[in-house]
C-alpha cells in the first residue's frame, strides 16, 4: 500500500474514532456530537436504514395479518336437526373439517338459522335424521321458510353458493340416502352447487347397528370432517 493510501486510511480512522468514543455512549471524542463529515454521512446512512427497516417491518406485519384473515375468507353455515345427538355429532365433525380448512363456521340448530346467517354464508351444510324414511319435518319446513318466509326464492340470494348434506339413521337401509337426496333437491332448487364427499352423495352414519355400539362411529365422523373441509374449499373457489 502506498504512502498516500496509508495516509488516507489513517485519516479515516481518526475521523471515525469519535463514534462511540471513550464514553461508549455517544459520538465524538467526548461522547457528544461528531468530529467530521464522515460521521454525518454514516448517521444519514444509519437513519435511512432504520427508516427502510421500519417500512419493511410494517409491510411484513400487514402481510401476516392479511394472511391470517385470508384463512377465514369464507363462512360455512352448518344447520341441522337432532333429537338424540347423533346428527349433532355429525354436524360438529363437519364444522371441525370446515374450520381446519380455514373457514369461519356458524353451527346452528335448524330453527335458530336467521336470514343474516343465510345471507352471510358462502357454503351451507344441511343435516337431518331419518324420520319415517325421509327428511325430518323440521328441516323440510325450514327449506320452505327460506324460500318464502325469508324471501330467498324471489331474491335468488342463495344462488351459486356451495351446499352439502348429511344424515343419520338407525339401520343401513333406513332411508339415509333418500333423506340426503331430498335435502339436496331442496337446496338445488335455490340454484346452489352441491358438494359431495368422494364417492358419495353426502356424509351419513348408521347409528343403531350393531346394538352394542350404537351411535356415530369414528369412520363416519371422519367422512363428515372431510366433507366439511371440501365444502370450505369449494365455497372459496365459487366466491373467487
Amino acid at each position: 500500500m502506498g504512502n498516500a493510501n496509508l495516509g488516507q486510511l489513517r485519516a479515516q480512522v481518526r475521523d471515525t474514532r469519535g463514534i462511540g468514543g471513550a464514553s461508549g455512549t455517544g459520538l465524538g471524542t467526548g461522547g457528544t456530537g461528531y468530529t467530521g463529515p464522515r460521521q454525518a454521512g454514516l448517521l444519514r446512512v444509519m437513519s435511512e436504514l432504520m427508516t427502510t427497516w421500519g417500512v419493511v417491518r410494517a409491510a411484513l406485519l400487514s402481510l401476516l395479518a392479511t394472511s391470517a384473515l385470508g384463512q377465514q375468507d369464507v363462512t360455512v353455515l352448518v344447520a341441522y336437526h337432532s333429537q338424540t345427538g347423533n346428527t349433532e355429532a355429525m354436524a360438529e365433525a363437519l364444522a371441525d373439517g370446515a374450520r381446519d380448512a380455514g373457514a369461519r363456521v356458524l353451527l346452528r340448530q335448524i330453527g335458530d338459522v336467521t336470514q343474516e346467517d343465510l345471507d352471510g354464508a358462502d357454503g351451507i351444510a344441511l343435516g337431518s335424521p331419518v324420520h319415517m324414511g325421509d327428511v325430518a319435518v323440521e328441516v323440510r319446513s325450514a327449506l320452505v321458510d327460506w324460500a318464502y318466509g325469508k324471501g330467498f326464492w324471489r331474491s335468488r340470494g342463495l344462488r351459486n353458493k356451495a351446499c352439502a348434506v348429511f344424515a343419520t339413521g338407525g339401520a343401513p337401509s333406513n332411508g339415509k340416502e333418500f333423506t340426503m337426496l331430498s335435502m339436496a333437491l331442496g337446496m338445488l332448487q335455490y340454484g346452489m352447487v352441491l358438494v359431495t364427499p368422494y364417492g358419495g352423495l353426502g356424509a351419513s352414519a348408521t347409528t343403531g347397528i350393531p346394538e352394542i355400539e350404537k351411535g356415530v362411529g369414528e369412520h363416519e365422523l371422519k367422512e363428515a370432517r372431510e366433507l366439511g373441509s371440501r365444502l370450505a374449499e369449494v365455497s372459496r373457489l365459487l366466491r373467487e
